[in-house]
C-alpha cells in the first residue's frame, strides 16, 4: 500500500468485530493475525490489484450486519467523495 500511496482508515465498530472474530483464549494472537489477513488484507489485495483503488486512495473500513466493507473515500485528484462498497 506503501508503494501506491494508499491509505487504510479503520473505524472502531470494525476494530472491535475483528477483535470478537478473533478472540480466541489459547492462541489469541496468531488468531486475531489469520483472522485481519482473511477479512482485511485479501480482499483488499484484490481489489487493489484489479484497480479498484487508485493510487493516492483512502479507503475506510466499517462493518454493517456483521460484514465489513471497504469505501473509497474523498479522490484528492478530481475532489469528489465516493463511497464504493466491497464486501
Amino acid at each position: 500500500m506503501d508503494e501506491r500511496d494508499i491509505t487504510l482508515r479503520v473505524d472502531r465498530r470494525a476494530k472491535r468485530w475483528l477483535g470478537r472474530q478473533g478472540y480466541d483464549r489459547q492462541c489469541w494472537l496468531r488468531h486475531i493475525w489469520r483472522v485481519v489477513q482473511c477479512y482485511v488484507e485479501n480482499p483488499l489485495s484484490r481489489s487493489i490489484l484489479g484497480g479498484d483503488y487508485p493510487s493516492g486512495s483512502e479507503v475506510r473500513v466499517t462493518v454493517n450486519e456483521n460484514q465489513l466493507y471497504f469505501h473509497l473515500m474523498e479522490s484528492q485528484a478530481t475532489g469528489t467523495k465516493e463511497e464504493l462498497a466491497v464486501s
